[in-house]
């Protein structure tokens, strides 16, 4: 009798944690589907930087972005301003399965384009609290998921690719609209590293919501740094050229 409640008991374990997974992926796959179908998208965006004694400085870039519907997106970045930074690039391209490629071109002081890989997308972009990873692809292939509530809606992901600097990302949605709203990154020893704010978000057409800001904060340096989008420049739907998405243009 004992034996049959031990082995009742391991099989309804068993069921329960599948069943968080495969709601946790549905539930991923469901919020992926609420912005497909956006095609192109442009805007300009502040970043702001600031360290654990409040200083701070600011930069100024615009952003490209076309949907890829067979894979994941592919994403320019172009520094506008300060003049130090002015013609920095940052191309990704998304991948579904496998690692993103990603370029950095940099205007000064080397006038040459490198490949971001391997380890090095663990690292901090342009000084930010901001990895190359967390601007990469946020593609539901590349994690495994487990769903931790629905009041609001919670869940685990983690990480597929083996060099991904966080074991595992702890994201919180809205109730109301179903976008994240938290998102909390450990690192691989299980400690909470980051934190990404984002909204508010604000409606664009019929169909599409984006957050207006994103505040992320890094637990164990104090410093924190801000996008923020300037919403009379995001444009969606509008073809972007080609040759924006050519790593062979980034020195153009």
């Amino acid at each position: 009798m004992t034996n049959l409640l031990i082995f009742t008991l391991a099989l309804w374990s068993t069921s329960a944690f599948g069943n968080a997974e495969e709601k946790g992926l549905q539930f991923a796959k469901k919020v992926h589907a609420l912005d497909a179908g956006f095609r192109y998208e442009y805007a300009r965006i502040h970043l702001s930087i600031t360290d654990a004694h409040g200083e701070s400085i600011d930069r100024e870039f615009e952003l490209f972005t076309k949907e890829e519907p067979r894979d994941g997106q592919k994403t320019l970045i172009h520094f506008l301003s300060p003049k130090r930074v002015k013609g920095t690039k940052l191309l990704t391209w998304g991948h579904k399965k496998g690692s993103d490629d990603q370029w950095l071109y940099l205007p000064k002081p080397t006038g040459k384009v490198f490949r971001i890989s391997g380890g090095r997308k663990a690292g901090a972009f342009m000084s930010s609290e901001f990895s190359y990873e967390d601007l990469g692809s946020q593609e539901v292939e590349k994690y495994t998921y487990k769903m931790l509530g629905e009041d609001p809606p919670k869940l685990e992901r983690f990480p597929k690719d083996e060099d991904s600097g966080y074991k595992k990302q702890v994201v919180t949605y809205s109730k109301e609209h179903q976008r994240p709203i938290k998102v909390e990154s450990y690192n691989q020893r299980d400690e909470l590293l980051k934190t990404a704010t984002l909204g508010p978000y604000e409606k664009h057409g019929k169909n599409f919501l984006r957050a207006t800001k994103i505040k992320m904060v890094n637990h164990q340096t104090k410093r924190s740094s801000t996008f923020t989008w300037s919403e009379s420049t995001r444009v969606i739907g509008k073809k972007i050229p080609d040759h924006k998405f050519d790593s062979n243009s980034l020195a153009d």
